[in-house]
């Protein structure tokens, strides 16, 4: 990590719709608006189905609910209160709700993605004392405590490299990065005041961390920009 190229860049996205790979006809963009209960979150497409948060209209009652363990779903025990819990919803299959279990039962859970046969994310502990980001996988469950009040995991790379952000006691966010034997790195963009990190990716044998939400405070409104940081 010592080593480096820090470069903040602006990022425009341009997506582009080839008429020639539709066969000459442009498709028609369309929006699908998802609703699972009061309130839903999608974080990512795995190839387990779309996965997120939802927080449903009443509490879970046993049976409805899976606790997640060792990478894996394992029905829930008793019933719960309403509260944000996670989800995975696979391809005509039911609605999977689901909370981090380990080592006690998380009071939420927001699943992030699922990968290499880990589900990771982040969760609220039992006794709402913080926010900790979390990577359940066959070979076991981890909880990752790096912030003053909340630790969030956003991205995993193949290698289970996870990347995220938390806070500090000033309220401010710094980029984190913990390698696959576990050593974990802050990392802040120059002159920003807030540094969240959402991707990471192997990329030509290298490192790239696809990073977005710089924020800094100038002449009174808070602007964002995009950075990137790759590691040789």
């Amino acid at each position: 990590m010592t080593n480096i190229r820090r470069q903040a860049v602006v990022s425009v996205i341009i997506v582009g719709l080839s008429a020639a790979a539709a066969g000459g006809t442009p498709p028609d963009p369309h929006a699908v608006l998802i609703q699972y209960g009061v309130g839903t979150q999608l974080y990512a497409i795995t190839s387990e189905g779309l996965v997120g948060q939802v927080t449903t209209k009443t509490g879970l009652k046993q049976g409805e609910w899976f606790a997640i363990e060792k990478g894996r779903l394992v029905p829930g025990i008793g019933d719960l209160n309403p509260a944000p819990v996670g989800y995975i919803k696979g391809l005509r299959e039911k609605l999977k709700y689901a909370l981090f279990n380990g080592p006690n039962l998380a009071a939420t859970t927001t699943i992030v993605g699922i990968k290499a046969g880990c589900i990771f994310g982040f969760f609220t502990e039992a006794n709402y004392a913080g926010i900790l980001g979390f990577r359940s996988c066959p070979s076991g469950d981890l909880a990752y405590d790096y912030g003053y009040n909340g630790t969030f995991l956003t991205g995993m790379a193949d290698d289970g490299l996870l990347v995220g952000y938390h806070d500090n006691p000033h309220l401010q966010y710094s980029g984190l990065i913990v390698s696959p034997s576990g050593d974990e790195r802050d990392y802040v963009v120059p002159g920003a005041d807030g540094t969240k990190i959402f991707t990471a990716q192997r990329l030509l044998f290298h490192f790239l961390y696809a990073c977005t939400n710089l924020m800094k405070f100038r002449n009174g409104f808070w602007v964002a920009a995009a950075w990137r940081a790759r590691e040789y």
